[in-house]
């Protein structure tokens, strides 16, 4: 099934619940994903987007992960792992697999504007 789920912590990441929450707003496949901590309002998540390693899409929750919604299409087409981080001039960078024909052709690097 399409998705990612989540696990709750109540004390800073020592524990978290035994099950596990759906995020019904995230319509990713199977792959690995990204997630940073923005600011104190605001959470980002990466992952492609819809049934195959298409689309790669940064998702936004302003209420610490409870809700989620489609911030912006990063790349069209093919694209695989993904990972984001903060850089040193305040943007959102984003390092992805990606190709024309297969998700594997290349590795790419993008910095993105965040309101």
């Amino acid at each position: 099934p399409l998705g990612r789920a989540a696990a709750i912590s109540r004390d800073g990441g020592d524990t978290f619940t035994s099950t596990y929450t759906g995020i019904p707003e995230i319509d990713a496949p199977a792959c690995q994903g990204s997630i940073l901590r923005w600011d104190r309002k605001r959470i980002f998540f990466t992952s492609p987007r819809g049934s195959k390693r298409e689309n790669l899409t940064l998702w936004k929750s302003t209420d610490e992960g409870g809700t989620w919604s489609a911030d912006r299409l990063i790349a069209a087409g093919p694209v695989a792992y993904a990972d984001i981080v903060r850089t040193g001039d305040g943007k959102l960078g984003v390092l992805f697999e990606n190709g024309t024909k297969d998700s594997y052709e290349r590795i790419s690097f993008q910095r993105l504007e965040i309101d």
